[in-house]
């Protein structure tokens, strides 16, 4: 469901039979106000708007505004610019008047494709700023790019949003969104908003710090990490094998049996045990000759005994 009125530039009401008179709409033209937009309800927007006319090819173009409300805010600004020419041309007659500079923001409604200015991060602040309920204004240089951005906050948190030739009218005060066409620059931000979005900058700027100092943040600063983890193993390995090095050439110096012979286990266990090992080994291998030594002897008295009794035969 929809609706709209048509009023003249003095706040009159025309085109209708109702007798009807704006304050808002008087003060809207003698503040330059090209285009109001507010969010009555969740489901119903209202935009404000200004134009010109003219009833005949030959005859001056007025100026007036168009007050139209709709339940849907999502293609609004097609809605209305049909609605519009069909009130305006093909019921009354007259015709639209588009070649005006002060036209160029109602123009701008009627064109498919609206882009906004600014960088991602930008829009960003910009979105989060609204949610804090901060006044924000902005200078553009074109109609188009301040049709588009007024189109890219519909969505968001902001309730009121207008463009004017001049956005420090006291009827503005009220609007969440303000932007002022004929900037020199596509898009700059004006008075508290510049800082306001440099603050914003600064609070991101160190949460990314932050962000980036909690972990990796990236693949190859996991491969680094897991390298440094692999590193600190192996160096745990490393440092056990130079304990025992040390531990081995510091008995090695103790024992003066050399440090290459150090890793001969019976070399180090004789100067561990003070060359006990070594001998008791030989003194089995003496006792092991000496018997077989006693066994010898006994075979030569045996041979001499059976030497004798051969004679005696």
């Amino acid at each position: 469901m929809s609706d709209l009125k048509i009023y003249d530039s003095e706040g009159e009401r025309v085109l209708s039979d109702t007798r009807d008179y704006s304050d808002r709409i008087a003060d809207f033209f003698f503040g330059g106000v090209r285009l109001y937009i507010e969010k009555k309800s969740r489901s119903t927007i209202e935009l404000i708007t200004f134009f010109r006319a003219r009833e005949s090819e030959a005859s001056r173009a007025e100026q007036y505004y168009a007050v139209y409300q709709a339940d849907n805010h999502r293609d609004i600004f097609d809605d209305f610019s049909t609605e519009l020419k069909t009130k305006v041309e093909d019921e009354e007659g007259m015709l639209l008047q588009t070649t005006s500079e002060d036209v160029a923001v109602f123009n701008s409604l009627t064109r498919g494709r609206h882009d906004a200015p600014g960088t991602p991060t930008e829009h960003d602040h910009i979105k989060s700023l609204l949610r804090e309920g901060k006044q924000l204004r902005f200078g553009v240089s074109s109609s188009n790019d301040a049709v588009g951005l007024v189109k890219k906050y519909l969505d968001a948190p902001s309730q009121r949003l207008a463009i004017a030739d001049d956005i420090s009218i006291n009827e503005l005060d009220n609007c969440d969104l303000l932007v002022e066409t004929g900037a020199d620059e596509e898009f700059t931000p004006i008075g508290s908003t510049e800082e306001l979005l440099a603050e914003k900058e600064r609070v991101n700027t160190v949460h990314s710090e932050l962000k980036s100092s909690d972990g990796p943040t990236s693949k190859k600063e996991e491969i680094i990490n897991k390298i440094i983890e692999v590193g600190q193993v192996a160096g745990v390995f490393i440092l056990v094998f130079v304990f025992l090095l040390i531990t081995l050439i510091v008995v090695a110096s103790l024992t003066d049996i050399g440090v290459i012979n150090a890793f001969d286990i019976t070399n180090l266990l004789d100067a561990i045990t003070g060359g006990g090992t070594s001998d008791s080994a030989a003194n089995v291998t003496s006792g092991t000759d000496g018997m077989t030594n006693a066994s010898n002897g006994t075979d030569g008295m045996t041979n001499a005994s059976n030497g004798t009794s051969g004679k005696t035969s």
